[in-house]
């Protein structure tokens, strides 16, 4: 089969990575893609959001599935201009993705459906959301209510921080009636769920947790991600039992009694509190994209069959038994520049991305399970000298680069587990030798385990 992915980010080269792995997948093509996914597979120059060429490039092409993983093109209405042309594309419909990319419609749904989360206070007017702010307990959550990519978001610890946020949002805002939200601050650790739809039933991949502040010890911004890990030993099933009983069966139940089958991929970034309890902070309609660099080397299915099984409405041979996981474990670290947020790039720093193909070899003495054991760790130019014919290995280190934020890219190490993933991926950091490069060293120290 041909498969044509449309998106220019990590999370796509990540798609693509295990898409070519899959013994049904004759060729694979990217719009638009990036450098790094040029070196993977064939690129074509139309923007996600230019629908109208996409369809076109799919005809052409004699593309047997899309898979439409960009937030834009979703929310523009990708896959209903592919099915009015008889095109069978992975995604959910532009009116589902109008529900959830939508902070404040999203809220109202998962009331309506009692789906736990944050109280909250929406505002199109900045006067009223400073007073509402005085008169609430910190810390307050301050978001915008139009889609941002995990941009805008402030936990307010003083109210002077929370009337900076709002009037930063009102004067920044890119929609002409803009709305924000404000709503409590809940505590617990922050897991990320990924799961996939074929508009009756869900299977739920692993949990994830992704580290969104920018500094050590979950500090600075807010950000789209700076690191991830799975699995997570504190996901056992009986929070996994709660996420789906009372978060995910019944979002998807709201979805179909509005006529609108959620018929795809749904993040949630969920909250776990003490007592084990879930609640939602927010909701994403495609797949996160630093989960899904997690979550498929992990990952053991044929990703082609299952994106068929969802545009067939047909999920039924995953349903009983879920996904399959290897017992390996992931770690990822983001790189960025100095500011995660500046228009510059590291392209002075990585001229010929074939110099990231070095084999490195790492000799680390750890103390695991009371002896010595000597991790061994070699990184591979993702989009390049991966053996597609081979399943990922331990101690093998995938980087892949990401042109969507800030020209960055994300070193993903699988090893046996958790502590070995992580002393490879920062012993290969080191050893990059990249300077003015920003990431996060403190990964899996302060969040669940």
């Amino acid at each position: 089969m041909r498969v044509l992915v449309v998106g220019a980010g990590a999370r796509e080269h990540a798609l693509i990575w295990k898409l070519k792995q899959s013994s049904n997948v004759q060729d694979v093509i990217c719009a638009p893609g990036n450098l790094g996914i040029a070196q993977l597979t064939t690129c074509a120059p139309v923007q996600s959001f230019e629908l109208e060429k996409l369809a076109d490039l799919a005809i052409v092409q004699r593309i047997d599935l899309t898979v439409a993983s960009d937030p834009v093109s979703i929310r523009q209405g990708i896959v209903n201009y592919f099915r009015e042309r008889r095109l069978r594309i992975f995604g959910p419909s532009q009116e589902v993705s109008h529900l959830i990319s939508n902070r404040y419609f999203a809220k109202e749904l998962m009331l309506k459906a009692r789906i736990p989360t944050a109280r909250y206070a929406a505002f199109e007017l900045e006067e009223l959301a400073h007073v509402y702010a005085d008169s609430q307990k910190l810390p307050i959550v301050i978001k915008p209510a139009w889609p941002t990519d995990g941009w805008l978001t402030s936990i307010a610890q003083s109210y002077g921080q929370a009337h900076q946020a709002i009037k930063q949002l009102f004067a920044t805002g890119c929609e002409p009636n803009k709305t924000i939200i404000i709503e409590d601050y809940l505590s617990g650790w922050q897991v990320s769920l990924e799961v996939i739809s074929d508009g009756l039933g869900a299977v739920m991949m692993l949990p994830v947790h992704i580290a969104r502040h920018l500094h050590d010890g979950n500090t600075g911004p807010i950000t789209p991600g700076m690191g991830a890990y799975a699995p997570l030993t504190l996901t056992d099933n009986t929070v996994l039992s709660q996420l789906l009983t009372r978060i995910v069966d019944p979002l998807l139940r709201s979805f179909s009694d509005t006529g609108t089958p959620y018929c795809g991929a749904l993040h949630l970034n969920i909250s776990i509190a003490e007592d084990d309890s879930p609640r939602v902070l927010s909701l994403g309609t495609t797949l996160s994209a630093l989960a899904t660099q997690v979550l498929l080397p992990l990952l053991e299915e044929d990703l082609l069959e299952i994106f068929w099984a969802v545009t067939e409405g047909n999920l039924a041979h995953y349903l009983s038994e879920g996904f399959h996981f290897n017992p390996l474990s992931c770690l990822a670290v983001v790189f960025s520049c100095q500011d995660y947020r500046a228009q510059d790039s590291l392209d002075s720093q990585i001229q010929d991305l074939s110099q990231l193909e070095t084999a490195i070899c790492i000799e680390k003495q750890v103390l695991h399970e009371a002896r010595p054991v000597t991790i061994m760790a070699r990184p591979l130019v993702f989009h390049q000298d991966f053996n597609n014919s081979q399943p990922v290995s331990p101690n093998q280190a995938l980087l892949t680069l990401n042109e969507h934020i800030a020209r960055t890219f994300t070193l993903a190490v699988v090893a046996e587990t958790l502590l070995d993933a992580k002393v490879a991926a920062y012993e290969l950091a080191q050893k990059l030798g990249l300077h003015n490069v920003h990431y996060r060293k403190d990964l899996a120290d302060l969040g669940p385990n």
